[in-house]
């Protein structure tokens, strides 16, 4: 039984550089609206899906309440409990409210904070092929040499969910324009 949703829907968001942060203008941030058909036992799925993509160095907890962002990889978070509302893109970012069963893909270089969480709330990382990650705040001394770092970030292989299909090879490797651009669709 996959854990797969065939309903779900993505959003799609480009950040252009907000003080200290560099975001991405060219890689969206990917939002997997309720993509995974979780339940209580569903994290180890949900981890085998993203290792079989060629996604993990797992955690599972929370997210940072401070803006920060990683300049030396992407990120998906799978929330596998409760909701949250995340603020994308910095200071003058943009807030989306995330719930159990969506999957957030946040390019290399786009500040993510959150700010507001549910009691219960459960969130699992993962980064392609295991890289580690840093932990950037955005302040001006960090800029440019994150900068140089985020330039030499690789695409993933794989979407963390749909492997070799899906939006991380038609919205990442078919980077065509960098508008600023925010939209939806179904799976």
């Amino acid at each position: 039984m996959s854990i797969i949703n065939p309903d779900a829907k993505l959003r799609i968001h480009n950040f252009s550089p907000d003080k200290g942060f560099p975001n991405n203008m060219k890689l969206p941030v990917l939002y997997y609206q309720n993509v995974l058909a979780l339940n209580e036992t569903s994290e180890q799925e949900v981890k085998d899906l993203f290792e079989k993509n060629g996604w993990s160095n797992f955690w599972t907890d929370s997210i940072k309440t401070e803006h920060h962002f990683h300049s030396n990889s992407h990120v998906a978070m799978a929330i596998l409990k409760g909701n949250c509302m995340i603020q994308l893109g910095g200071e003058d970012g943009s807030i989306q409210k995330l719930t159990t069963g969506d999957v957030l893909l946040i390019p290399v270089g786009v500040a993510h904070k959150n700010v507001g969480e549910s009691e219960d709330f459960l969130c699992l990382g993962a980064y392609p092929k295991g890289q580690d990650h840093d932990m950037k705040e955005g302040k001006m001394e960090e800029k440019g040499e994150a900068e140089e770092e985020i330039a030499k970030v690789e695409l993933p292989d794989f979407d963390p969910i749909f492997g070799d299909k899906g939006p991380v090879k038609e919205h990442w490797h078919k980077v065509e324009c960098v508008k600023v651009i925010e939209t939806e669709r179904q799976f």
